[in-house]
């Protein structure tokens, strides 16, 4: 059955995968693999503390508990199987949905709840919805029509639902005859994540009900993990659980390793498990795996090739230098004669890598985090075209592999679901030359076996930056979304908020004036950070109640996108300037605008720091209006009270050179600066200048009990004070040990510190306190200057995390993270108010300048400590203020899902001693730049990038893209993302490497509409990064705009032997599928090998409006259309264009009159066609060109249709 005899047909071969997957035969099987796995981790010693499972998953998570033995978990899996084969004569189905549990619901609810249940909690935004198949597919229907992602499974019937309740009675009966037995440690079961019973007849009941009871597998780990589990092991086929805890758990301390990952050789998949495990202080014993080899051979002495050898024996030698330069040349030299004259590495060998690698080019997805278990549609929403393009890619970079004509005919490519999938297909098939290993250069890409090379330090170079405010002109655009909600206007207590809305009204807006924001709201223009205010108590109020605002409007805006203003007066320049202690205290507001962007991409957010000066509210209210209305999506604008406009923009800057006399033996007070980041900046400072250190920490520095030394982690802790309560007769409750256990760590790493800030030279003291009690500091420090005399620096680092959305933050949470912050600060500065203070350092974060999910309070607290600081710059010029907003740290207060988002942004996390290293710079600085951003690993262009327009599609808007559709669904054109990308610029238009990453698919036209935005990075003087993304961010379109006048490519001449279409009419509803308002191309004189000819009309003569129009979109999908005719002819089926070289606007606008349109020839491939293409006027002169047009065979059976 697993291992069949072996066939020579497709048919057998299928009719054997299709037995083997019948459920019947599937649970056995499944079973039997996962008692392998269990074997071999209990051979190794590992034990687990509880156990757990998904669906079937809990029977053998049973087993593992001794319930029942292995023979009774293959009977009652097939048993099981062959019950559930029998209840999928009830017809029903099962749809996988990427949403909330309330957006499914409402969903649910919106049909009449009839019939359809929710029967997978799998994660929080991964459920499976359950019931007859009328049901799920209207169901499917409107979660499509709201823009939500969705997936039939591939089950028989629907499953976990009351359309199988049948199948329970038959079974309880089965396991009646099955021997149960007391769980020996908990079970975590799936009907509501609490610990199984211990009866053995209630035991039976469970299991038996699990057939027609929902999965709660989230609200299970949830309980695991609230108990104490961190670690979780995966033993079965794949890596899906895996992937589901990391979701639940993603803002959670966790470990989530899969023994078998789908696509990898299942010895390999098990050897990096256990090498993760390892790695995370898992004790395994790995003899196990030996005992079946014989014992190594003795070493030997051996000798690798060598100018000259020489043994020796006994004594000291000095290596002969010859050895040093000819050796190593001719081992070069033969190496290279291996490689040059070895057969081809054949296709197993990169062909994963290959295939990641293809898909991250035509994606845009990062390379790391491609996995070869992700599926194209569920994982990454690429359609059939996309995976086409992938398959003409790969046979493109590797015509070496003998892949016939039809090897992945495209009728197949839909079959192909994951990225495991393709490389197995690829796999298959050897190079033109001998396949096999060529072991005698194990790595061709410069890294050779054995020798001496390491790869670069990749986060050894940092890169610095700082904040400019630059004016700049409003885009004459309204914030996109402004029409779409209901504005709420906050009340700034100074009649400003009553005229802003008075205003709006006045351009067809709906808004209105509130003093309480309710919970449904979806724009909100947040005056209050224009209160005057007197106090720091005052302003803080201010920022937590923004915070209110914020988290009331979350789930709305997140559901439905919306709008989020906030308004500030913090001088204009977004507190740059100092100019304002107290207002600086507002600064933060601009930060939570930060977040909201990030967490909220259906959001238009920006934030405006209006300076009021001496301006009557009603000036204050039109700069405020005018810039909603015509400053377009800019993300930070400062407006002046003279009527300037400024915007923030992130630039290089060099690093700081001149020295400002930091002494030896200078007395440096710092926050935090016992653990974490602060810590290992101190060490640096310490060897470099020999400070006396005084380190405030909230951290005690409480007596380790006996006997703990050999427990070095959490874990081990908790078990090492468990077995020494119950020696003392207690049993104290594990979030207890847990609590205890963190504080002994913390004490341990606090000694471990000060002992390393000793032995690199500094005198040191640490004082226990709260860094925002006032009076505690004050104390401490006047212990210090007893002792060593007046303070000449001071490094605030202190901080803690609380990382939730904006939709889960608590006000303890922001007292907790701001006042860390803030108050810290203040009382820092405040006690150090007569000291001859010549340093001043801040340690912030990025999360302050360019906004991170789930941290709004540390953004705005970091972001207020930068305000706070600019105007201690101002008040004290001869200190050295300064502001680090430091990117991700290695050990730092970053979590492996935080740095997943630092890495997928371009930034590598920073060494400490690197980091140390331009702390030091920092601190040993003239005071220039008050504020600067450093970060590893790149220059950070992924968050300068600014956005430059926002689009609204709806049936409204773009009327004519119903007949522009696939499948019956619409479509953006490439000719109109080529509009929207030519609107970053007013002037002459050259966009280069135009890319289409995905197909833009528009299912929800009459419901609410689609959103996209085309952000925009300066590259240098002359050429910016364009990148169209959708709702989710994920790019869609990509291309570099060069400034530049147009030039033509000229050599514009009728091709040669055209021959008329052989079919009558253009428009067949599949080469060309356009229906009416598409039909642009009016003529077509003729196709042949080389080009085509016809011409075209523009959007005018077919009857579109509105615009802004920088090309004529009509006109232009009329010549790729000319262009599918001749791909055509080419390929012998259907194109669609996917990528263009270079477009050239020679005229901007739309079309005054029919042009001509001449397609010519360049390439043709496996799979793809390019050729150029040009609108010519009647005098032959270009009106656009595009060159380099590569268009790719269209899947086979892909419906098409107007």
């Amino acid at each position: 059955m697993v291992f069949p005899p072996p066939v020579f047909t497709d048919a057998d071969r299928d009719a054997q995968q299709a037995r083997l997957t019948a459920t019947e035969w599937a649970q056995p099987a499944l079973a039997v693999h996962s008692l392998v796995l269990l074997d071999i981790l209990r051979s190794l010693g590992l034990r687990p503390d509880c156990v757990a499972g998904h669906s079937f998953g809990e029977l053998v998570a049973l087993h593992a508990a001794g319930v029942f033995d292995a023979e009774s978990l293959i009977l009652l899996a097939r048993r099981r199987g062959e019950l559930m084969r029998d209840a999928a004569a009830a017809p029903g189905a099962m749809l996988s949905v990427a949403a909330t549990c309330d957006e499914v619901t409402r969903a649910i609810d919106a049909g009449g709840g009839a019939e359809i249940w929710i029967t997978n909690y799998n994660a929080p935004r991964q459920l499976v919805a359950s019931g007859a198949v009328a049901a799920i597919a209207a169901l499917d229907r409107r979660l499509t029509d709201a823009g939500i992602a969705t997936r039939w499974l591939d089950t028989a019937t629907a499953f976990h639902s009351p359309l199988v309740a049948d199948a329970v009675e038959p079974l309880l009966n089965f396991l009646r005859d099955i021997e149960i037995r007391r769980p020996r440690l908990p079970v975590f079961g799936n009907a509501d994540g609490a610990a199984y019973p211990t009866r053995p007849d209630r035991i039976r009941r469970r299991i038996a009900g699990l057939l027609a009871a929902p999965v709660h597998f989230t609200q299970m780990i949830e309980a695991m993990h609230r108990d104490g589990t961190d670690i979780f092991v995966e033993i079965g086929a794949g890596a899906a659980l895996t992937g589901l805890v990391g979701e639940t758990l993603r803002d959670c301390d966790h470990l989530a390793v899969s023994l078998d990952r789908r696509g990898e050789d299942g010895m390999t998949s098990l050897h990096k498990a256990l090498a993760r495990l390892a790695a995370h202080g898992v004790a395994l014993d790995f003899s196990a795996l030996w005992e079946s080899y014989p014992p190594p051979p003795a070493d030997r002495d051996s000798a690798s090739p060598s100018g000259t050898t020489v043994r020796i024996t006994g004594g000291t030698y000095v290596r002969p230098r010859i050895e040093e330069t000819t050796a190593a040349e001719d081992e070069r030299d033969w190496r290279r004669a291996v490689r040059d004259s070895a057969p081809a590495a054949s296709a197993d060998l990169d062909v994963d890598a290959l295939v990641r690698s293809v898909v991250a080019d035509l994606t845009g997805y990062p390379l790391e985090m491609l996995e070869p278990h992700m599926e194209f549609e569920a994982d990454l929403g690429l359609d059939s075209i996309k995976r086409v393009e992938i398959h003409t890619r790969i046979r493109e970079l590797r015509p070496d592999l003998s892949l016939p004509d039809q090897t992945l005919a495209l009728s197949d490519l839909t079959q192909l679901r994951s990225l495991a999938d393709v490389a197995a297909a690829l796999d298959r098939y050897e190079p033109d030359t001998a396949r096999g290993r060529c072991e005698a250069v194990a790595a061709y890409d410069g890294f050779e076996a054995g020798g001496g090379h390491e790869p670069p330090d990749g986060d050894s170079a940092l890169t610095r930056l700082t904040l400019r405010v630059v004016p700049e002109s409003a885009t004459g655009r309204s914030l996109g979304g402004l029409a779409d909600v209901p504005l709420v206007i906050t009340d700034d207590g100074a009649g400003i908020a009553a005229m802003v809305a008075e205003m709006l009204v006045a351009q067809g807006l709906e808004a209105q004036v509130c003093r309480h924001v309710s919970a449904g709201t979806r724009g909100v223009v947040l005056l209050d950070g224009l209160r005057a205010v007197s106090s720091y108590q005052e302003a803080v109020a201010i920022q937590r109640d923004a915070l209110r605002v914020a988290r009331t409007i979350a789930p709305a805006i997140e559901a439905g996108g919306g709008v989020l203003v906030t308004v500030q007066d913090t001088g204009g320049r977004f507190g740059l300037s100092g100019a304002d202690p107290t207002r600086a205290w507002l600064g933060g507001l601009a930060a939570l605008a930060r977040t909201a962007a990030q967490e909220w991409p259906r959001a238009a957010v920006k934030a405006i720091d209006c300076a009021r000066g001496d301006r009557d509210p009603a000036a204050i209210a039109t700069a405020i209006v005018t810039e909603l209305l015509r400053g377009g999506s800019a993300p930070n604008v400062g407006l002046g009270v003279d009527g300037t406009r400024v915007t923030l923009e992130t630039v290089a800057a060099e690093y700081p050179a001149a020295p400002s006399g930091f002494d030896d033996g200078a007395v440096v007070v710092a926050s935090g600066g016992a653990r974490g980041v602060t810590a290992a900046a101190l060490r640096t400072l310490a060897a470099q200048c020999r400070p006396r250190l005084a380190l405030l920490g909230r951290t005690p520095l409480e007596d380790e009990p006996d006997g703990l030394a050999d427990a070095t982690d959490k874990r081990a802790l908790i078990r090492a004070l468990a077995n020494r309560a119950r020696a003392q007769g207690t049993t104290p409750a594990l979030t207890e040990l847990s609590a205890r256990a963190r504080r002994l760590l913390a004490a341990r790493e606090v000694r471990a510190t000060l002992a390393a800030l000793e032995a690199a030279g500094a005198t040191v003291r640490y004082l226990p306190v709260d860094v925002r009690d006032r009076d505690a500091v004050a104390k401490a420090l006047v212990e210090v200057r007893d002792e060593w005399g007046p303070i000449h620096a001071i490094v605030h680092g202190a901080g803690v995390l609380a990382d939730k959305r904006i939709a889960d933050k608590t006000d303890a949470q922001f007292e907790e993270v701001f006042g860390t912050k803030v108050e810290g600060l203040r009382s820092l500065l405040a006690a150090t108010a007569s000291d001859p203070v010549r340093a001043l350092c801040v340690f912030s974060s990025l999360s302050a300048s360019w906004g991170n999910v789930g941290q709004a309070d540390y953004a705005m607290a970091n972001e207020t400590l930068a305000h706070m600081a600019a105007a201690e710059s101002a008040r004290r010029p001869g200190c050295a203020v300064r502001v680090i907003d430091w990117g991700p740290w290695q050990g730092g207060m970053v979590t492996p899902a935080l740095a997943r988002q630092f890495h997928s942004r371009g930034m590598s996390l920073i060494q400490p001693q690197v980091g140390g290293r331009a702390f030091v710079a920092e601190l040993d600085a003239s005071p220039a730049d008050v504020r600067v951003l450093i970060i590893a690993g790149g220059d950070g262009a992924a968050h300068q990038a600014r956005t430059l327009l926002e689009v609204q599609v709806d049936e409204r808007s773009h009327p004519y893209l119903a007949d522009h559709a696939v499948a019956g669904v619409p479509v953006v054109p490439v000719a109109l993302m080529m509009n929207w990308l030519a609107s970053a610029t007013t002037g002459p238009v050259v966009l280069r490497r135009v890319k289409v990453l995905r197909t833009m698919s528009l299912p929800g036209m009459r419901n609410g509409g689609h959103r996209f935005a085309l952000h925009g990075r300066q590259i240098d003087e002359s050429a910016v990064e364009l990148e169209l993304v959708g709702i989710d961010q994920a790019p869609c379109c990509r291309a570099r705009l060069v400034r530049a006048q147009p030039s033509s490519a000229g050599g514009w001449v009728v091709p040669k032997d055209l021959e008329p279409l052989a079919r009558v009419g253009i428009y067949d509803g599949y080469v060309l599928f356009h229906g009416p308002r598409f039909h642009a191309l009016q003529t077509v004189r003729g196709v042949s090998d080389g080009g085509a000819a016809g011409t075209v009309i523009g959007l005018r003569d077919l009857g579109w409006e509105g615009g802004p129009w920088r090309v004529d979109v009509a006109a232009v999908d009329g010549a790729l259309q000319l262009a599918g005719l001749w791909g055509e002819r080419a390929l012998g089926g259907a194109t669609l264009p996917m990528a263009v070289a270079e477009c050239r606007v020679h005229r901007a606008g739309p079309l005054e009159t029919v042009l001509d349109c001449i397609v010519h020839a360049t390439h043709v491939g496996d799979g793809w066609a390019e050729c150029d293409v040009a609108l010519l006027d009647n005098d032959g002169s270009p009106w656009l060109e595009l060159l380099g047009v590569r268009g790719v065979l269209r899947p086979d059976g892909e419906g098409v249709q107007p």
